[in-house]
């Protein structure tokens, strides 16, 4: 166990040389997950959640989602873990969780209207309301009224 920023992570080494990394907090509710060597397994002791150690895959009781794993290999010969570039998605990703807005965005659906009256009337009346909205503002910022010119001309200095 260590801290990879301000969150608790694990680091495994399997039998056949090879690493595995997990963010070391349960997706359930947040508990910090043990790595139980004598079991092959890691668990979370709040409410008994199973991952497995190799993929960071729910394997048993309520997390809804796999621990989220981190790419670790051996940086020399003699089995010292290094650390390996990350993509500016996975440093995004870490930061924002935009795998999770994306799969949000995958499955929201739009929903279908008839395409009536009432439909068109709301789009046309909704885009003069903002052509009215905008004009309002380019007058605000442009309009200078002079006593001796037309309003009209102060629009145009040139």
């Amino acid at each position: 166990m260590f801290l990879f920023g301000p969150r608790p992570s694990m680091l495994i080494h399997h039998e056949d040389g090879s690493y595995s990394a997990f963010d070391a907090v349960c997706t359930h509710l947040g508990c910090t997950v043990r790595f139980e060597p004598e079991n092959r397994r890691i668990h979370c002791p709040c409410h008994g959640g199973v991952y497995d150690i190799n993929t960071g895959a729910v394997v048993s009781g309520p997390p809804p989602r796999a621990l989220k794993a981190y790419r670790a290999e051996a940086a020399d010969g003699n089995g010292h873990p290094g650390p390996k570039s990350q993509g500016l998605y996975e440093w995004l990703d870490d930061r924002l969780s935009l795998s999770e807005i994306g799969a949000f965005a995958r499955h929201k659906m739009v929903p279908q209207h008839k395409q009536s009256f009432w439909y068109y009337w709301g789009g046309i009346s909704l885009f003069l309301f903002i052509l009215q909205l905008f004009t309002g503002i380019l007058l605000l910022v442009c309009f200078r009224p002079l006593p001796s010119k037309l309003a009209i001309q102060t629009l145009f200095r040139y």
